[in-house]
């Protein structure tokens, strides 16, 4: 922690009243819906990836991990190594 930084209780933030509560779930109602989509068109998981790695995903990801009620099943994004081979291997076989 930096001096004189303060700290955050995130779980008053997020579910701290009523209010920021239902803020807090249609923001997670609505980033859920992103991946599902991106599920669609994103064979190789590269929007979701993006989605997920962005300060709004690990925003939800904070918020899933402290809801009061539900334990929410973990995004996973693309394997960045398998990718990384995958696109290496096509582009020298291309050569």
């Amino acid at each position: 922690m930096m001096l004189g930084a303060v700290e955050v209780d995130f779980f008053d933030l997020f579910y701290g009243t009523e209010i920021r509560r239902r803020h807090t779930e249609k923001f997670l109602a609505g980033f859920d819906r992103l991946p599902e989509l991106a599920k669609g068109c994103d064979t190789d998981n590269i929007i979701l990836a993006t989605l997920i790695t962005s300060a709004n995903g690990y925003l939800n990801v904070k918020m899933r991990d402290l809801h009061p009620d539900t334990k929410f099943e973990q995004t996973l994004g693309n394997d960045s190594v398998e990718y990384m081979d995958r696109i290496t291997n096509t582009r020298i076989k291309s050569s």
